[in-house]
């Protein structure tokens, strides 16, 4: 039995070729995604909104925060916890109950991460910015 051996081929060689075999094709665009319009009522009460914690009683706080950088410079709610945030819930009107998920978008004025994770620590008198989860 003899062996014969085949020449192996460059990547550049076979290139052209797998084109006129395989001609690319062209891609369709995706569709759009479709979301549900928002009852009318619900987009109405879930905007942006305000809370005033005050923890002159030595309370806690009440929330769970992501501690992450976000590009948005929003702080996440994690969790609601016994503390301010659940006695606010219980008095506040229907469209404005912290909720998790919600993120706050600015403590006592300031937006950048930094400074709000700041005031949100040192802080006795807390003015929350908040919007609802998206």
């Amino acid at each position: 039995m003899g062996m014969h051996s085949t020449p192996v081929q460059s990547a550049e060689a076979i290139a052209p070729r797998r084109a006129r075999l395989f001609p690319a094709r062209p891609r369709r665009p995706a569709p759009p995604l479709r979301t549900p319009a928002p009852a009318a009522g619900a987009a109405a009460s879930r905007r942006r909104y305000d809370v005033t914690l005050d923890r002159a009683g030595g309370n806690a706080l009440g929330l769970d925060l992501e501690y992450t950088q976000s590009d948005d410079a929003h702080v996440p709610i994690d969790r609601i916890k016994p503390g301010l945030a659940t006695e606010w819930n219980k008095a506040c009107p229907p469209g404005r109950v912290i909720r998790r998920g919600d993120v706050i978008v600015a403590v006592n004025g300031a937006t950048s991460m930094g400074a709000m994770y700041d005031k949100l620590r040192h802080e006795q008198v807390l003015h929350l910015t908040l919007e609802p989860k998206r």
